[in-house]
């Protein structure tokens, strides 16, 4: 694995791409003009290897580790669930945060604790649970009973967003204190929400809607205001990954019966530059890291990485 400092050509013609489509109006459609090249598979960067279905990977705040979701039981084999396991962002052994099955994980911004969606009951059965980084002093924070996924940690910690519904939707976005309490609604049903990011100074959220017919992301401002389009091709556009300088932002994007790749978009809006391509695989669950000079994503069962110049 190339170690995380090594800069290469690719990384800087993603750079040159993402200020050309920051110059571009806003309102241009992402298909008028993709710049290329992307990163190649051989410039990414494995973590995992476990020959299990690794995914959802989440930084911690200082860069050092990485939070994931897997089957893996090391030399058991697989369980037939996932839990969240953390490993060196460098690559190295994994340790298992606990045993119970969970998924979609989210480091609080102080670095102490890990949301997760876990759920006993099978089916879309969750609840949006934290725990400490040795996997006690465990809370639940949602009662689960919609089916509560894609947990995401506030920048200033004080709370979660979630979205509720089940892997089989309809789905909603709710916001609750990360102690505790009541949680509010944000978005309702109507929209189809997937999962939501927050933007660094915490004003918006970037989701997931089929609202005009296929997947693509929207913001929702936080203060009040209809939700603002970010994306809008022929693709399914997904899983939206907020960058820490609240400039771009990272998602998967697919068409119709084809893999997905990771393409990065400005927030402000904008052309999109395609950041991978891997034609036998789909590449998801992009994360920034906290630096912004790297994104960790899903693909073949495994987590890697890649280097991001902005």
């Amino acid at each position: 694995m190339k170690h995380p400092v090594e800069r290469s050509t690719s990384s800087f013609v993603i750079l040159a791409a993402l200020l050309l489509s920051t110059a571009l109006l806003s309102g241009c459609s992402e298909n008028e003009t993709r710049p290329e090249p992307w990163i190649p598979p051989d410039e990414w960067q494995q973590v995992t290897s476990s020959d299990a279905s690794d995914w959802d990977p989440t930084w911690s705040p200082d860069g050092s580790k990485l939070a994931y979701s897997s089957p893996h039981l090391g030399n058991s084999g697989s369980a037939p669930y996932h839990t969240i396991w953390i490993i060196p962002a460098l690559g190295g052994e994994p340790r298992q945060l606990s045993e119970m099955p969970a998924s979609f994980p989210s480091w609080s911004p102080d670095g102490k604790r890990i949301a997760f969606s876990s759920g006993t009951g099978g089916g879309d059965i969750c609840a949006v649970w934290t725990a400490d980084t040795t996997g006690t002093e465990l809370v639940r924070l949602t009662s689960g009973t919609g089916g509560d996924l894609y947990p995401q940690w506030s920048p200033d910690g004080s709370h979660i967003v979630y979205t509720s519904g089940g892997y089989s939707g309809p789905y909603s976005s709710w916001i609750i204190p990360a102690t505790g309490g009541d949680p509010m609604e944000i978005l309702g049903e109507d929209e189809t929400t997937g999962a939501g990011t927050w933007s660094p100074d915490s004003t918006m959220i970037a989701y997931t809607t089929k609202r005009t017919g296929n997947f693509d992301i929207w913001l929702v401002p936080l203060s009040g205001g209809p939700p603002i389009q970010l994306t809008d091709s022929t693709a399914n556009e997904r899983l939206p990954s907020w960058s820490p300088n609240g400039r771009y932002i990272a998602f998967s994007s697919s068409q119709p019966g084809s893999h997905a790749d990771i393409w990065i978009i400005p927030a402000a809006g904008g052309n999109a530059v395609q950041a991978t391509f891997e034609s036998s695989v789909s590449e998801e669950y992009s994360c920034w890291s906290p630096d912004g000079s790297h994104i960790a994503f899903s693909a073949n069962g495994d987590i890697w990485i890649i280097e991001i110049e902005l």
